[in-house]
């Protein structure tokens, strides 16, 4: 499993210290969802494979919704939603789950994730290029690549494929000009987004 690594330091015989009644034991996965991202479900499924590493590992996982258990190990999803004047109610450990570009940062308009969240708590990235960018910036990150667990296998094969290429995503005009190259090729190539 991908994330054994990422967690060895936890599976090595540390126990997490014992959570008051009521509280939350292991780990809490937030997805932080604004009332106007339309991508955000993408996230569930990167969740899911997140606990279910934790689970291999033997550590529980609750997920919640722009919020933030009393106790556990906090890993964030889609941090830069976070906002600036809430940069104190996040729980010192915890673990930020970025999936964005940032250099430039896109997604990040306002800067708040790079100017009040990354120099403050540790950041696993996606991308290679991301953690070099931050790690420019003092912040101390960790390239965290997407993996596979077999929960992920969900939808059955069939025998003729009529899709060679699957773009999940919005179309940028550099994103258009490699689909359009693709299908001259003769690849089957679909794009969808938003379903």
């Amino acid at each position: 499993m991908l994330f054994r690594r990422f967690f060895s330091d936890l599976a090595r015989g540390r126990q997490a210290p014992k959570p008051a009644q009521g509280e939350v034991q292991g780990f809490v996965l937030v997805l932080m969802r604004s009332s106007i991202g339309r991508h955000l479900e993408v996230f569930r499924e990167l969740i899911e494979l997140v606990a279910c590493g934790l689970g291999e590992l033997g550590y529980s996982s609750v997920t919640m919704v722009n919020e933030f258990a009393p106790a556990g190990r906090h890993i964030v999803f889609c941090p830069h939603l976070l906002r600036a004047q809430d940069v104190q109610r996040v729980p010192a450990s915890t673990i930020l789950y970025n999936f964005e570009p940032l250099d430039p940062p896109v997604f990040d308009s306002v800067g708040t994730f790079l100017a009040e969240y990354a120099p403050r708590f540790r950041v696993w990235d996606y991308s290679a290029a991301n953690v070099h960018y931050l790690s420019r910036l003092r912040c101390h990150a960790r390239h965290v690549p997407v993996g596979y667990a077999p929960l992920l296998t969900r939808i059955a094969r069939v025998p003729d494929h009529d899709i060679d290429v699957l773009f999940y995503g919005d179309i940028s005009a550099r994103r258009a000009r490699i689909m359009d190259r693709l299908r001259e090729t003769g690849v089957k190539v679909v794009v969808v987004s938003d379903v």
